[in-house]
């Protein structure tokens, strides 16, 4: 009787294994599929425990505390998008079509918008594969875009990473999203290939680490390789959360990938001053938060370049720093979710910049933090909604735009003008003020030849007026936009593994 038992205790142990094992892989979620609002919402209402602090989050992360949503219905409707990534099915094949209709003050014939994204996930036991690419057209490209573009359409790939998962965290090898902090100096906008880890050492403390390769540069003749490297300690206690961040840009003409930037525990900085003929490019960072409900305040401290000596005329280069402050109240929790925040940002001039243009923070021509890269600062009003089948936002902001730029030469004035004297903003100042309002509506579930399909109708608007426009003094400049359209999810499990 008793060997029986040990038997069966032997196959029921087994059993869980294995079910552990099938659910143990696991997906990274990008923030552009809306999740990271529906979890910040719970966040400030007590309904979850605080947020890591980095991103984006993992399928496992958003559905568990999806959970703690109020109301059955409620669950079902927000987590509809997210059945792309369950690791219920080992392989499924998705594609998430984006079609409006796009009239604006540059296009007052009005124009057809499209983004889909689309790809297969796959995973079995602590292993998954992700393989997601992107098509776009309606909108102008950069000026300084240089990637294929046909007709109007351009694309590429978005997530392409091979990762291992476990209780304590992950390892991940492969192109995906990456934010840290409120997003100063890396905001996740843009996809770059990276090998990256997580490790939980206990509830209180996460370390986490990557290094990566950005898009190269070329001064010619040469042509730069350029590197990207960065590590967080996360701690957590109670309501309180702190974050310190470092982060480097490296490369240059035939440099590679420098050993001392892989691992975790390296200071960067203290690494870099005792290494001959090493300039590269080392960012501090610091954020906290502090989530007292219905109550929630964080704050981000970046420093690029602060100066302790004052032996040469080098010395008197400006503070190169970026701050952010932000303030939420959940006001309501029925019948639905809205929560208020006033927010303000700013980074001064030459931040992010550097002599060797391959150490600057730019990847493809556009900053890796906040979209106006430098030389600016702006605040905000803003409010959030979710109900049953809603998630909208909305925001009226005021902005400063100096003439700095990531790019522009850099050409020490401190230097060669012993009574030059930074100011901020620089130059001749853009002023706009403006106001932007998103919604997503759950429309419905529907299987049309028994492929799950979701659907949302989405609208999108925007207005703005510029003063000192593009850094003319008096010149005025408005602009607005109105965006509505259909968004849909399809997935189908038909590649199964065998």
């Amino acid at each position: 009787m008793r060997t029986i038992r040990i038997i069966i205790g032997l196959i029921c142990a087994a059993f869980l294994l294995v079910s552990n094992r099938a659910r143990a892989f696991d997906y990274s979620v990008p923030d552009h599929w809306g999740y990271r609002q529906l979890l910040e919402e719970l966040e400030i209402r007590g309904r979850a425990p605080l947020l890591k602090g980095y991103g984006p989050y993992s399928y496992q992360e958003i559905a568990a505390l999806i959970d703690n949503l109020p109301k059955e219905e409620w669950r079902l409707n927000h987590s509809a998008a997210l059945n792309a990534f369950n690791p219920a099915c080992d392989a499924l094949l998705f594609i998430n079509p984006r079609a409006a209709g796009n009239l604006g003050s540059d296009t007052l014939d009005g124009r057809l918008y499209n983004k889909t994204f689309g790809g297969i996930n796959i995973g079995q036991g602590h292993w998954s594969m992700a393989g997601a690419y992107y098509m776009l057209a309606g909108e102008q490209p950069a000026a300084d875009y240089y990637k294929k573009l046909w007709r109007g359409f351009s694309g590429g790939s978005d997530q392409m990473y091979l990762r291992y998962s476990s209780s304590r965290g992950y390892f991940q090898i492969g192109k995906d999203h990456l934010s840290l902090g409120s997003g100063l100096v890396l905001s996740g906008q843009q996809a770059f290939e990276k090998g990256q880890a997580e490790y939980r050492l206990n509830k209180h403390l996460k370390i986490f680490f990557f290094t990566g390769q950005l898009d190269k540069m070329a001064d010619s003749p040469a042509v730069y390789n350029r590197y990207l490297a960065g590590h967080r300690a996360e701690l957590t206690f109670g309501r309180v959360q702190l974050g310190f961040n470092e982060f480097a840009i490296y490369g240059g003409e035939g440099r590679n990938i420098e050993p001392y930037y892989l691992l975790p525990f390296y200071i960067f900085q203290a690494e870099q001053l005792n290494k001959l003929y090493v300039d590269d490019n080392v960012i501090w960072d610091m954020d906290i938060k502090a989530v007292l409900p219905p109550f929630r305040f964080r704050a981000e401290l970046m420093v690029d370049d602060f100066q302790i000596d004052s032996e040469s005329p080098t010395d008197n280069e400006p503070t190169q720093a970026g701050f952010l402050a932000q303030a939420d109240w959940a006001v309501l929790d029925r019948p639905f979710f809205a929560t208020a925040s006033i927010k303000y940002q700013m980074v001064t001039d030459w931040t992010f910049n550097q002599p060797n243009i391959w150490n600057r923070f730019l990847f493809e021509g556009q900053p890796l933090g906040g979209e106006y890269g430098n030389d600016y600062d702006r605040l905000s009003l803003g409010a959030s909604l979710v109900t049953g089948r809603d998630r909208g936002s909305l925001e009226i902001y005021h902005r400063r735009k100096g003439q700095g730029s990531i790019d522009q030469p850099w050409n020490e004035p401190w230097v060669s003008d012993t009574t030059w004297q930074g100011r901020f903003p620089t130059g001749t100042v853009e002023r706009a003020m403006g106001a932007k309002f998103a919604m997503s509506h759950y429309l419905g579930h529907w299987d049309p030849l028994a492929i799950g399909g979701d659907y949302y109708l989405v609208a999108e608007t925007g207005w703005e007026r510029t003063k000192n426009l593009h850094h003319s003094a008096g010149a005025t400049g408005t602009s607005w936009q109105i965006r509505l359209g259909l968004e849909a999810m399809f997935r189908s499990d038909i590649f199964k593994i065998d």
